[in-house]
């Protein structure tokens, strides 16, 4: 299998754990493997330092399965990634500082397990060509804290923060200009919603901030948003 450029084995019924599969794939010397979905199963086990290990690997999908514990730091070595999705699946622990380091990377997914810790800047400020980004955590136990003059490497067209921590509003979004589809849920935000906030977003078809303890004034008219349909919009709570 040191020859694969391609591995694919998204929606089956493939169980076990994946920590000796990856440890094995790892050992090919002239590994050249770039694009690995195994997405859509029933694998377990905690992913490997030996990850990191796949340099020239673009698409890394594993959602929907059961792995488990932190995200190795050998992650940030995958220095040609484009996507990463490790969505619902039930890791927990810091998210490593060094993720950072994926400066290619298009499509980055956590959404749907239970990581702890802290969020900054350092984690998401050289992710220039990141569009779409999801996040989430059990518990609020993940915060997400950006310095309120952050002015955010990226320019996304999706953003995804549920059951994470905001201290406040992110004001960082007034420069999100592309944004079409939004939801920052549960994140226990107890702040005024900003006027820049519906002037600025007027390609949103996708609006969730159910919730929080957000105040203010929705906007005298719908025309701000004419993409967004009425049962695109989520508000309550």
């Amino acid at each position: 299998m040191c020859n694969l450029r391609n591995l694919d084995l998204s929606h089956n019924d493939i169980n076990g754990d994946i920590e000796e599969f990856i440890e094995a794939l790892s050992g090919c010397n002239n590994s050249t493997l770039r694009w690995f979905d195994s997405s859509s199963n029933k694998l377990g086990g905690r992913l490997p330092d030996s990850i990191g290990s796949f340099e020239y690997l673009y698409w890394l999908d594993l959602s929907n399965n059961s792995f488990l514990g932190p995200l190795p730091t050998s992650i940030g070595n995958l220095s040609r990634l484009g996507k990463l999705d490790l969505s619902f699946n039930k890791m927990s622990g810091a998210i490593p500082e060094n993720i950072g380091q994926l400066s290619v990377v298009h499509q980055l997914n956590l959404y749907g397990n239970s990581w702890e810790g802290v969020i900054t800047e350092n984690h998401l400020q050289n992710l220039t060509r990141l569009r779409d980004f999801s996040l989430s955590s059990k518990g609020n136990a993940l915060v997400f804290n950006v310095e309120a003059n952050w002015i955010a490497p990226f320019s996304l067209f999706s953003l995804a923060l549920s059951g994470c921590q905001l201290p406040a509003f992110p004001s960082w979004l007034i420069t999100q200009v592309r944004l079409s589809e939004l939801t920052i849920s549960s994140a226990s935000i107890s702040d005024n919603i900003p006027d820049w906030f519906w002037r600025l977003l007027p390609n949103i078809w996708w609006l969730d901030l159910s919730h929080n303890k957000l105040r203010g004034e929705l906007p005298h008219t719908i025309s701000a948003f004419p993409a967004l349909h009425a049962y695109n919009i989520v508000l309550d709570g």
